[in-house]
């Protein structure tokens, strides 16, 4: 994990909330990133509180410390992949999938796709 100012946005709600850290606060991060990925977006910019402004840094750590808060996935979005990535920003660390099983179904789109386009 990089420590440093603004990493928070990446962070596990875990680590937000006591600093525990473990493989499964990677894979966190990892979802926030296929979020990223998906909006081409800062994660979370795209929120608005009920007043239509942004969240403020305090109140984006806050709500996901708690589970009220996850990142946007852009609209035409593959269902697997944001499938895939909201099992990765599940609140308890034990509901993550472990980098390899979030590697291998990964592999498995990537490969069907990569044949799909080999047989035209």
């Amino acid at each position: 994990m990089t420590a440093g100012i603004g990493t928070y946005r990446w962070m596990a709600p875990e680590v937000l909330l006591d600093g525990h850290y473990t493989e499964k606060a990677d894979i966190f991060s990892f979802g926030v990133i296929l979020a990223e990925l998906s909006t081409e977006l800062v994660p979370y910019s795209d929120l608005r509180n009920g007043a239509g402004n942004a969240f403020t840094d305090t109140a984006i750590m806050a709500k996901v410390m708690i589970g009220q808060l996850q990142p946007s996935f852009a609209p035409d979005c593959p269902a697997w992949f944001a499938t895939l990535a909201k099992e990765c920003l599940a609140l308890s660390p034990t509901a993550r999938p472990s980098a390899m099983q979030a590697a291998y179904r990964l592999r498995l789109h990537v490969e069907s796709n990569t044949r799909c386009i080999n047989s035209y």
